[in-house]
């Protein structure tokens, strides 16, 4: 049932994408294509045991593991639009009695379109298939993208295979010069191919939709109204209906750096019990972004989500990102923290820390050589509890230009 599910999203990803490929094709003209690729083998060490469940000992020994991580992604711009898709693989192996061994799999489509000159639509797809989403993503540098939903706990520890898939349409109304309207519908979905520690995994869905209204106060400043319902669909759980309004503030606080806050209620309803609660959500976002480099910090207080264990939490997460690629040195950093606090019909609460960071210097303008650690831990009074430590070294190849042409 697992494998069915994933070739039908995959199929469904690659359906999307050739729809918007043949459809530019059709009617742009004068488009131009970037291809770009990265290739990176790592090395190192790790103590990474597999389940480390009911285990104390946190200073187990160090042994080797290898791996490979290649991707390829395409860029299209034409006069109005735009579309991106990229497709990245991660193989990881580690020779010990165990044989712990891992295949990654990540697809992204992304495509903007200026209709006129009042509307803007925005439709994206993200896919991921991995058993430990932050060494995939950090061993192989991929900087997450402010604002994209992320599922905080993922079941490390049981090398349980999770399959996660977002897609998002939205629109943009341009009112006037200070004024502007979005509407939004996005549907989230992660599956699992085992349930977990006392069926505390379960798959699950959820559709959103959303309507925002902005308002210019100034060059640097404005201010925003928002309303978020959001409908979660449990295999195991209980359903759930919440309902949010946020209150927005943004404003440039620097040459290409936003500054971004948003505070509002939630009100929590669980559809089959009928209980419900009212709570709050929040949300502060520092970013600077210059073309492939970006820098971001954020806090996030969610109120009546999935944090992918159990059903519906309470959210808190904060992190840092960087990514950054000069002349003589290249940093990359995916730093984040979460403790999530278990209503409703769940009872599994946890927190936990993740991290990876990297700096590299050019040894070509295309080949990097890299030095860097990662570290991973949850909460040792929960099921999923466990200490990962990583020292690694890699050698990249990035070319993001690696051929153009145009039709």
């Amino acid at each position: 049932m697992f494998l069915n599910k994933t070739r039908v999203l995959i199929a469904s990803f690659l359906l999307v994408g050739t729809v918007i490929i043949a459809g530019q094709t059709a009617v742009g003209q004068d488009r131009r294509y970037v291809v770009g690729t990265t290739f990176e083998f790592v090395g190192g060490g790790t103590n990474r045991l597999g389940n480390l469940i009911g285990s104390t000992n946190r200073s187990q020994p160090l042994f080797f593991f290898y791996g490979l991580y290649p991707s390829i992604s395409i860029t299209s711009s034409g006069a109005h639009s735009t579309w991106t898709g990229s497709y990245g693989f991660g193989m990881n192996r580690a020779e010990t009695d165990t044989q712990l061994h891992s295949n990654s799999h990540s697809a992204s489509l992304r495509f903007n379109d200026n209709l006129s000159d009042h509307w803007k639509l925005a439709i994206s797809d993200t896919f991921e298939l991995t058993d430990d989403a932050s060494t995939f993503n950090g061993l192989r540098g991929s900087v997450p993208v402010p604002g994209d939903f992320r599922f905080v706990f993922n079941p490390v520890s049981t090398r349980i295979t999770t399959q996660n898939n977002s897609a998002t349409v939205s629109t943009d109304y341009l009112m006037n010069d200070k004024s502007s309207v979005s509407f939004s519908a996005s549907h989230l979905l992660r599956n699992y191919d085992q349930p977990g520690i006392n069926n505390s995994l379960s798959n699950q869905q959820a559709a959103f939709g959303a309507v925002a209204y902005r308002r210019k106060t100034s060059s640097r400043d404005s201010w925003s109204l928002g309303y978020t319902i959001s409908y979660y669909d449990f295999a195991r759980f209980q359903d759930s209906l919440s309902h949010t309004a946020l209150l927005g503030y943004s404003t440039v606080v620097g040459r290409n750096t936003s500054l971004q806050f948003s505070v509002g209620p939630s009100y929590v309803r669980d559809l089959g019990s009928k209980r419900d609660y009212l709570g709050y959500s929040t949300n502060v976002t520092l970013q600077k972004t210059i073309e492939n480099n970006q820098f971001a910090l954020f806090f996030n207080q969610g109120t009546g989500q999935s944090s992918g264990l159990g059903s519906i939490s309470d959210t808190r997460s904060v992190g840092l990102s960087i990514g950054r690629t000069a002349r003589h040195i290249r940093v990359f950093a995916d730093i984040s923290a979460f403790d999530t606090n278990a209503r409703l019909d769940n009872i599994y609460s946890t927190r936990g820390v993740a991290g990876t960071v990297t700096i590299g210097v050019p040894v070509t303008r295309t080949w990097f050589f890299q030095g860097g650690v990662q570290y991973q831990h949850y909460d040792q009074s929960q099921p999923y509890g466990f200490d990962q430590k990583r020292a690694f070294i890699s050698l990249r190849y990035d070319n993001p230009n690696l051929f153009k042409f145009s039709n």
